[in-house]
This record gives C-alpha cells, structure tokens and sequence, in this order.
C-alpha cells in the first residue's frame, strides 16, 4: 500500500532586516511578528527582521515571533526562550520539509534540535539528517513546560532516538504521578534510520514524566529499535493514524517501566513487518506497588508480518 507522507503548505512571506546591522535588534522587539533566516541578502518584502543563521534568529526571538527559514543547509540550534500562552514562538521552513536542511555529520551535539525547560513552541518543516543522538530532544522543567508542537519534519539518520520527547532526562526518573511537560504534539512527521549501531532509545520517544499528548499521523520505518515508544511515567494522550513498517523490534511500545501509564489510547495505527506490532508492558521488576498500567485502550488498529 502507498505510504502517506507529511503534507506541506506554503507559507507567505512578510519581513526582513539585515544580520549586518550594528543597531540592538532588543529596541524593536515588541514589533517583530515574522523574522527571516536567509542565506541570500536579496530583500524580502515584510520580514522585520533577517539573519543568517538559525540560532542568531531564535536568540532574537519573543513570544508571538514566527521565524521562517528559507532553503539551505544550516547548522543545529537551541531555543533557550518561551513563548506564551496564545503568542507561542513559531520555527518553521518557508517551503517544505525538503530544502531547509540541518546535517549533523561530523558534530557532537545531543540533538540537531533541542528544546529544553521551554514553552510554547513550534517547530516544522526541517530536514534532519545524520544525527550523532536525536534529531529533535525535548525535556520539560521543574516549573512545567508545556505547549510544545513538532510537526512536518523529515529526520533520517540518528544515533539515538529521531524525535524524543521527555518531563525529564530519561537516564533519571520522574516521581511517580509527577509531571514536568505538558501538551506535546507529534504530528506528520517521517522518522527514518534511527537508533544506528544498535542506539539507545526509540524512532519516536515519550514519557518520563509528560501529561496530555498526542502522536499522531507519522509516518516511522526502518529502524533498529522500536517504532513508536510512550514509556516511564506518561498520562492521558493518544497515539493514532500513524504507519510504522519495518521495525526491528516492536511497532508500538506502552511501556509503564517504573513508573505510570495512564488513560492513553491507540487506535487507526497501520503497522507491518515488525517484531511485535502492538505491546503494553511494564519493564520493571521495582516497587510493585506503584507502577500501573491504568485505562489503556487498543482500538482499531492494523498489523501485518
């Protein structure tokens, strides 16, 4: 059967000034709507502001901010700011998931994309490619993050996990019924290659401490691990419509681990050509009396072998 990939829109432009500018860009701020990344400095009718570089852009950025990227290779980055509830901060590719490229061959970093102890944030429409761990790392925070949306991205090539996801960083434990991210969306993304050389983690990785999600729509295959994980502390969230083929060990993990799962549904997910299509289990021999696995519904899905 054909595979659906993610689908993308174009999206219009609107503002531009130039990276070589010697003026602070912190006394326009409040007027910025849309900012530029460009590696041309040919004028773009509406942008505020440019830069050359991803990061330069989102270390500029405030809460409403869309920052557009248009076609190239750039180099990883962090966002280190937050948006707000309604005015989330908006990363994205002008044109598609195919032209705005990050490659992190011959790099060190833990992810081609990280996004730690932030709110509202989203990111579209990269091509993540030959990550030495993730390709996109999100962690919550003690002060709870929340709002976080990966949509539309293409990550092929990862040492670790392609997109992971986590309250906190999972070589810990979050406290049992403690949450440190909230409101994630995984939406139409394809996840390809991950876990290289028997890497750790999974093609897409949730959980350690992160209530009200959504996977949805991805297209995960041909990887060493597992396809889709929600794992070790993960409550109230659905994992549905994705296609997941070709997958080493299990397509779909519900995996309580030490810690809770609770009130997750999977349902309308297409999987074929794995180990085990769908698993609920609890990886954990420790504190019987605390790990549960609570209103886990399985409903409408397909496996092939």
């Amino acid at each position: 059967m054909p595979w659906l990939l993610p689908q993308f829109w174009p999206i219009s432009a609107t503002l531009r000034l130039y990276a070589n500018n010697s003026f602070s860009l912190r006394s326009i701020m409040s007027a910025i709507t849309k900012i530029l990344v460009s590696q041309s400095a040919t004028n773009a009718t509406g942008y505020s502001a440019t830069f050359s570089s991803i990061q330069e852009a989102v270390d500029n950025a405030a809460p409403g901010d869309i920052i557009e990227i248009e076609a190239g290779s750039y180099e990883p980055f962090t966002v280190a700011t937050s948006g707000t509830d309604g005015q989330p901060i908006t990363i994205r590719s002008v044109s598609g998931a195919e032209d705005v490229v990050i490659d992190g061959t011959g790099t060190s970093v833990r992810a081609l994309i990280e996004i730690v102890g932030q709110s509202h944030i989203s990111v579209s429409g990269f091509n993540l490619q030959n990550a030495p761990q993730h390709g996109i790392y999100v962690e919550g925070s003690d002060a709870i993050s929340e709002g976080i949306t990966i949509e539309g991205n293409l990550v092929a090539g990862t040492g670790s996990s392609g997109i992971h996801v986590n309250g906190v960083n999972t070589s810990g434990l979050a406290a049992v019924d403690t949450f440190y991210l909230k409101d994630v969306a995984i939406l139409n993304n394809e996840v390809t290659r991950t876990n290289t050389a028997n890497g750790v983690n999974e093609a897409i990785t949730l959980g350690a401490g992160v209530q009200g999600f959504v996977i949805d729509g991805n297209h995960v295959h041909n990887t060493q691990q597992y396809g889709i994980d929600v794992k070790a502390g993960a409550k109230d969230g659905r994992v549905s419509n994705n296609s997941i083929h070709d997958i080493e060990h299990y397509g779909i993990y519900i995996d309580a681990g030490s810690r809770t799962i609770e009130n997750v549904i999977v349902e309308d997910n297409f999987v074929e050509n794995a180990t085990n299509g769908i698993v609920i289990a609890r990886e954990s021999r420790r504190d019987p009396d605390n790990p549960n696995i609570i209103n886990v519904d399985i409903v409408n899905n397909s496996v092939l072998n």
